[in-house]
């Protein structure tokens, strides 16, 4: 599977919770607080959307998110129904805005793209009609499958039992965690393929068996979401990683900011280290 990184570093969510972040524990606001433990603690849970509207292009999407105006929502992640790659818009360890609280304080938040094939019904907004069946069948399962493998490496990333610990938006609100949404299975159940979250937990659960880490583009390398591949100093920040010079946290690198002559000694000392380990 392959995952774009497309982090929305103008949206108010991510510059809330880089905000949030960079306090102490105890001045957080507690939503923040309570993800951000339960992440650590590799406690959280997952959730799945559909977007509720025909748009199949998942760039699209995460541009609309990507906004300094976009106050009201954004997901973790949302599933092209072109080709099934992930476009990642926030950090896994950031709360995201996409189903109210208190399930943005506890579960990641991933949509799938809706066939751009299907026209919703202005008297029963739940509905839609298709105007082209072959793509929207071919639209709506590639996005899932996109889905099953996100959700199969997520759930092995966190150690998560995909039995117990995924639901839907519509299953978030039945359990008083989220807004009063139907989707996916509104979506599943107007193109008429039979999927059903019993059925996509059961293949989250058969896929995690091979899943495999998935590539990446864009930013995102060596586990930095601020450093790109092609960086000039990417080369020799893989060496610090694989010798243990610089430590892997799944936070940003911030590869212009100064540092202390405290970090220089540790640096230093580390760099020793591994150079005596390589002699």
């Amino acid at each position: 599977m392959e995952i774009i990184e497309s982090f929305a570093t103008l949206s108010p969510c991510w510059n809330t919770n880089i905000y949030q972040q960079g306090l102490a524990p105890d001045k957080r606001d507690t939503r923040y607080n309570q993800y951000y433990n339960l992440f650590a603690q590799k406690k959280i849970k997952l959730m799945l959307h559909s977007l509720g509207c025909p748009r199949a292009s998942a760039d699209y999407q995460s541009q609309r998110w990507n906004v300094a105006t976009n106050t009201s929502a954004i997901a973790h992640a949302v599933i092209d129904s072109n080709d099934g790659i992930a476009r990642q818009n926030l950090r896994w360890d950031m709360r995201g805005w996409h189903c109210c609280d208190p399930g943005n304080n506890t579960h990641v938040g991933v949509e799938m793209c809706e066939s751009d094939k299907i026209k919703y019904r202005t008297d029963k907004p739940w509905l839609f009609d298709i105007l082209d069946r072959p793509t929207v069948e071919r639209h709506c399962r590639t996005a899932y499958n996109g889905a099953v493998e996100l959700f199969a490496y997520l759930c092995n990333l966190f150690s998560l039992d995909p039995l117990k610990d995924i639901c839907s938006h519509k299953e978030g609100h039945a359990m008083g965690i989220a807004s009063n949404h139907g989707d996916p299975e509104h979506y599943w159940t107007g193109v008429g393929l039979g999927y059903t979250m019993d059925g996509f937990r059961a293949d989250v659960k058969a896929a995690m068996a091979s899943a495999s880490v998935p590539a990446t583009t864009a930013a995102g390398f060596l586990g930095f979401p601020d450093v790109s591949a092609d960086d000039w100093y990417a080369d020799a920040l893989k060496w610090a990683v694989e010798h243990n010079v610089i430590l892997q946290s799944g936070k940003p690198f911030y590869p212009d900011n100064p540092f202390t002559k405290a970090a220089a000694v540790v640096l230093l000392r580390r760099m020793w280290n591994a150079i005596q380990k390589e002699g």
